[in-house]
């Protein structure tokens, strides 16, 4: 840890720190604790944030915009609020708080805990971590697929709902959800059914996110906007009795908002 509290100059070391924040739709709250250096303790709500990215991203990779067009959810990039903190004089002063997230620089950081205001008392803070998981819940992904069965040309639609346990600090995912084929130019390919499989990521091939071409709002070396590899097998069951089973390669862009998938499958 390291940074400024009222403009003066932290001497580096350990503190504790915790949040536990909810995303639903365009709606996030959460609580959190900050002991600060200097005996200042913060009990943290979170009531909002600043969104990386809002869903659905258009095929430019430009956010969904709240204002015009209907969303329904976001990826938090920073998480904001208010800190009641009691600095021993008194009533806990509310301070506005911005914590980010730490999917924006996975693998143990640092990330950034800053106030938001100029007021009377002030403090900016750059952290690593040692525990960071994210639980994704009914995460939907959809688009198009093409290939060959047999020697026969085929395309159609897929929609998946995924859930995973995503372990930040580890680079690591567990997921599972149900995957559907639809409108495929081969009708026995029109099935649904069950995947599993894990995720894995790394710094290597990583972008500094608070430069262009992202140019989010937050310190250089501070956000790491990395890809990923997806693998895992799947069952389907299709609607003339046909059965599908094989397994997935997926590639996720940078930042990991996009795929694209590889799969080797069996029709029986």
């Amino acid at each position: 840890m390291s940074g400024l509290i009222n403009g003066q100059t932290v001497t580096p070391g350990p503190m504790s720190f915790g949040l536990d924040a909810n995303v639903h739709h365009l709606s996030v709250n959460g609580m959190g604790f900050l002991d600060l250096p200097g005996g200042f303790i913060a009990r943290i709500t979170i009531d909002d944030a600043i969104p990386a990215a809002i869903f659905p991203l258009s095929p430019t990779f430009m956010n969904c915009s709240p204002t015009t067009e209907t969303c329904n959810s976001e990826i938090p990039l920073i998480f904001t609020g208010t800190a009641y903190i009691n600095t021993g004089g008194g009533d806990p002063v509310h301070v506005p708080i911005g914590v980010e997230s730490a999917y924006w620089d996975p693998l143990g950081g640092p990330i950034v805990i800053t106030s938001l205001d100029p007021g009377s008392f002030t403090f900016s803070l750059i952290v690593t971590y040692n525990v960071a998981t994210i639980t994704w819940t009914g995460v939907q992904l959809q688009g198009a697929f093409e290939g060959t069965l047999g020697s026969e040309s085929v395309s159609g639609v897929y929609n998946q709902f995924t859930f995973s346990q995503e372990n930040l600090l580890k680079g690591t995912e567990s997921d599972f959800g149900s995957i559907a084929f639809a409108e495929a130019t081969d009708p026995t390919l029109d099935a649904h059914g069950f995947f599993s499989g894990h995720t894995t990521f790394t710094a290597a091939g990583g972008e500094d996110c608070s430069m262009a071409p992202f140019n989010f709002p937050l310190p250089e070396g501070t956000c790491l906007a990395t890809g990923a590899t997806s693998n895992g097998s799947f069952s389907m069951f299709g609607s003339e009795g046909t059965v599908i089973q094989g397994t997935y390669e997926t590639t996720w862009s940078i930042p990991s908002l996009f795929t694209e998938t590889t799969v080797i499958a069996s029709v029986f």
